[in-house]
């Protein structure tokens, strides 16, 4: 097994960041840096080209790393699809530009364990990363790219960070845009079907949602919203629920994905219940099952393409001309889908 500089660190008794610092010429102090360097010749650790190319040279490659969680992930298979058309899209853009992808999937209770991020940093594996978050965890790890002015793009605004290092999605606008959506279609009884509470896009959709039913006099509490997952499943057992307590004080439901409308619309046909005429169901995303059921699917359609493109040419901007980059974040907004599962009713109106 080859020697990895976690070995040199061990062997020097220091930290693998100063074990890099030493070895990259940063300042430590002279004895650390006689240790670490003792060290490297006891494992024999660089001794060919490539190990020193990818300290002191670009890769030209990017890792797009995608932080799932365990209690999560069996729930999450049907995801793949926004990942595929994301990376297919970001993959072309790169080669273009004279890169390569890897992708990583990983879960949040390991980084901190494994040295996830340390290793790519201070190993010189690639050039720059574009951090995919799926859920509300810890976010300390983005300190240490700051630290040591590793190029990253992250898909999210729950960091903290510059943003000229964020591109994203804009859940708050999708969710203002279902809203106003089921509001023009006269739809003023509404139930939500929500991702995971700790999962951030879900909590952005339904927060938007909310805001604007709100100011446009419209009741809505925590009451009208249903916890789930992401699945088929999850839509159609919550359908269900909602089916056996009695559909007379809603019109119509918004789900926080497609596939989850679709689990919904699976319920309420099992049920008897024709969809559009008898009740109204709102997807969001746009993936390619809102428009393989029947009735096919309104839907709050994502640009996943545009997406994967722009977060890649961001990253490169910020690898190759970081003094370049405008401090400004990037944005992807949606657009309404109307399909057909969403009937219009007397007495749609807008405040606004």
């Amino acid at each position: 097994m080859a020697t990895t500089l976690k070995d040199v660190a061990r062997l020097a008794n220091v930290s693998l960041t100063t074990a890099s610092h030493a070895l990259n010429g940063k300042r430590v102090k002279e004895e650390t840096r006689q240790r670490v360097l003792e060290a490297t010749k006891i494992l024999s650790y660089y001794t060919n080209d490539i190990g020193k190319k990818l300290i002191t040279s670009k890769t030209n490659t990017i890792s797009l790393v995608v932080l799932d969680s365990l209690k999560h992930m069996a729930k999450n298979k049907e995801g793949i699809e926004y990942f595929y058309t994301f990376l297919n899209v970001a993959m072309r853009y790169a080669q273009k530009r004279g890169y390569l992808i890897n992708l990583e999937m990983t879960y949040w209770e390991d980084i901190y364990n494994e040295e996830f991020f340390e290793k790519r940093i201070f190993g010189k594996t690639c050039d720059g990363m574009i951090i995919v978050p799926q859920y509300n965890y810890r976010y300390d790890f983005i300190k240490l790219l700051e630290k040591e002015k590793f190029p990253f793009v992250v898909t999210s605004t729950a960091f903290k960070v510059d943003a000229k290092h964020i591109v994203f999605t804009d859940n708050l606008s999708g969710g203002k845009m279902a809203a106003e959506y089921l509001l023009r279609q006269g739809h003023k009884r509404i139930k939500y079907l929500s991702g995971p509470r700790d999962h951030h896009e879900a909590n952005e959709r339904i927060q938007g949602f909310c805001d604007y039913l709100l100011r446009n006099g419209v009741p809505f509490d925590q009451g009208e919203i249903i916890i789930s997952d992401f699945s088929h499943l999850g839509g159609d057992v919550a359908m269900t629920e909602l089916i056996r307590q009695g559909l007379a004080d809603c019109t119509v439901v918004f789900c926080a994905n497609d596939y989850m409308a679709a689990g919904a619309l699976t319920a309420c046909l099992r049920s008897g219940i024709k969809v559009p005429d008898d009740f109204s169901i709102l997807g969001y995303d746009g993936r390619d099952i809102s428009e393989y059921v029947w009735p096919k699917l309104d839907t709050i359609m994502n640009d996943d393409g545009s997406f994967g493109r722009m977060a890649v040419a961001r990253l490169i901007d910020l690898i190759e001309k970081p003094n370049e980059v405008e401090n400004t974040s990037i944005s992807i907004t949606q657009q309404v889908i109307a399909r057909g599962s969403v009937k219009k009713l007397e007495g749609a109106f807008i405040n606004e």
